[in-house]
């Protein structure tokens, strides 16, 4: 991970610092180093396994822009009172080399209140940023139809991991059954799960990597948390109401969620028990919006 290197740029940087790297953390796209500051106190780099993401779940992601993207959110979404990290340095070298350094968040690693993670995510989806419109992820000219593409593309690939035939309606099926005239687009985290959520005895210290984020609906976070179903009712107590939309275009929703979810557990981190559960899923799901379809049809 050329953690030699790392060490090296960042006493270049800081020179009264010699850091003492330990691994604190790793996910399917980056590794955590910690070590502690003579000023900032305890300090997390990141580091990306790869400089680009590309896999079944994904299209062609740049390690680089996710990177720039974080810096960005993690300063606009702290003004909203969301607990992040604090960013101190990214390095983008030409020698390939490319991480962060930021604020440590202390965690007891309990499990988040979930109450405290729907209040947050409400003050989430209520703030408004001076964000570009279009996020990383946002492969397509918006976030619709990227949720279209990528549906399409995993389910391709559910297909090719696990011999099911799947049934969907075309791209633009998927597209069109978004098309909503309520738009209140929020910046949403879409990784939302106490992997991402550092606390300490339970209360919420930081949210951390919004390499999924994208701007559009809440609800589709609002689903994705159902489908993902880590934090119970005291969750929703937390959020309180949230708006509503066809049904058609709630499953749709649903299966952004449950075709990723899929291809973790067929391949990405493989989990025989749960990989089954949600392709039974993704099988009721499709045959759901086939019905629904059929009813709406002229």
């Amino acid at each position: 991970m050329h953690l030699g290197a790392i060490t090296a740029i960042l006493e270049d940087k800081y020179t009264s610092w010699r850091p003492e790297f330990v691994a604190v953390g790793q996910g399917l796209d980056s590794i955590a180093y910690r070590a502690v500051h003579p000023d900032f106190g305890p300090v997390v780099v990141k580091v990306p396994l790869s400089r680009i993401i590309t896999n079944d779940n994904d299209e062609y992601l740049s390690s680089e822009d996710l990177l720039k993207q974080e810096v960005k959110i993690y300063d606009a979404v702290r003004s909203a009172g969301i607990p992040t990290p604090e960013p101190y340095y990214l390095h983008v070298g030409r020698d390939g080399l490319l991480f962060l350094l930021m604020s440590y968040v202390e965690t007891d690693k309990s499990a988040p209140n979930g109450h405290e993670c729907g209040a947050i995510l409400r003050r989430l989806h209520n703030a408004k940023f001076d964000l570009p419109y279009r996020t990383v992820c946002c492969v397509e000219e918006c976030t619709e139809l990227t949720i279209a593409k990528l549906i399409v593309k995993r389910c391709t690939a559910i297909s090719r991991l696990s011999g099911l035939t799947i049934n969907l309606p075309s791209y633009q099926t998927l597209f069109d059954s978004q098309k909503s005239p309520y738009r209140n687009d929020s910046l949403l985290h879409l990784d939302y799960r106490s992997d991402n959520i550092l606390c300490l005895k339970s209360s919420v210290k930081g949210v951390i990597d919004w390499s999924n984020a994208l701007i559009g609906s809440p609800l589709i976070e609002i689903f994705r948390v159902i489908e993902s179903n880590e934090f119970g009712d005291d969750f929703f107590r937390g959020y309180g109401h949230y708006q509503s939309c066809s049904h058609t275009c709630e499953i749709i929703y649903r299966l952004y969620t449950v075709s990723m979810l899929c291809i973790v557990f067929l391949s990405e981190a493989p989990d025989e028990v749960l990989a089954r559960r949600y392709l039974d899923r993704l099988i009721e799901l499709t045959t759901d919006l086939k019905l629904q379809l059929k009813r709406s049809a002229p």
